[in-house]
């Protein structure tokens, strides 16, 4: 099954300070993760998008898990549709990801910051968008493959060192310092309340999964602000 959205956001435009401090990466993504053979491909919306960025910023195993409980386990958005995604392959350590919403130099500095969280794995960005996803799992590309495709802008080569980038640098550095645990403290909360276990013990449950998330969210956080 394959989905359509009636609608989709126009494209961010233009390239500057003002909008690598608001790095919208998009809602409508796929996270696939490939494990022991096995290939689970979530399609996720509702704003799940928005922490791309940063889910694919704690590294393999945190980001392996980040949807865990969210998404639809069956179909595929269209590539006119769909604002980005990632594929994880632990099998064969390769990162694959792209977004269609980020600027350049925002870009540039995923693709820098999570080859240094990401030591020892072959990360790359997916250049040609979902379709390239789709592909790695198997998938026909004509199965997502729209005449109108969102159009994606590469990271800026060879520029990890330009000062945009090394400010986006900073700024994914600590959306991961501050997203990452606050993450995973509310779906130790969540977890809790719907076991019926009541406010008190969910906030506490909240508190203690996120305090105990911090110190690998700020390890990870400080290798992605080193060149």
């Amino acid at each position: 099954m394959v989905l359509r959205h009636v609608s989709r956001r126009a494209p961010l435009g233009g390239v500057g300070v003002a909008s690598i401090k608001c790095p919208a990466v998009g809602s409508r993504v796929h996270w696939i993760v490939v494990r022991d053979g096995h290939v689970t491909n979530r399609r996720l919306a509702g704003g799940a998008g928005m922490g791309l960025d940063y889910a694919l910023g704690a590294g393999p195993e945190a980001a392996a898990a980040h949807w865990e409980d969210r998404g639809e386990l069956t179909g595929w958005w269209t590539d006119d549709v769909c604002d980005g995604g990632a594929l994880i392959d632990a099998d064969r350590q390769v990162l694959l990801f792209f977004t269609t919403r980020a600027l350049p130099a925002y870009r540039t500095a995923m693709l820098d910051g999570y080859r240094r969280v990401w030591a020892g794995w072959q990360v790359a960005w997916a250049d040609a968008g979902l379709v390239e996803l789709a592909r790695y799992v198997g998938v026909d590309p004509a199965a997502v493959r729209t005449p109108a495709a969102a159009k994606l802008l590469s990271p800026e080569p060879d520029a990890p060192t330009a000062p945009d980038v090394q400010e986006a640098l900073g700024v994914l550095a600590g959306r991961v310092e501050t997203f990452v645990p606050a993450d995973i403290g509310l779906r130790a909360m969540k977890e809790k309340l719907q076991a019926g276990l009541g406010a008190r013990v969910a906030l506490a449950a909240m508190e203690s999964a996120r305090d105990e998330a911090a110190p690998a969210a700020a390890a990870a956080a400080r290798l992605i602000r080193e060149r």
